[in-house]
């Protein structure tokens, strides 16, 4: 159940302009989900 103070901002937005390690191509969220991934801001 969600904290009551929290609000809901719906869905993530799309990953894009970033360059990905070990890719050749970008990455979307679908192809991240039920992974653990870690982001260098």
């Amino acid at each position: 159940m969600p904290h009551p103070d929290l609000t809901d901002l719906g869905l993530a937005p799309e990953l894009r302009d970033g360059e990905w390690l070990n890719q050749d191509t970008p990455l979307k969220l679908a192809d991240l989900r039920g992974q653990v991934v870690l982001l260098e801001m």
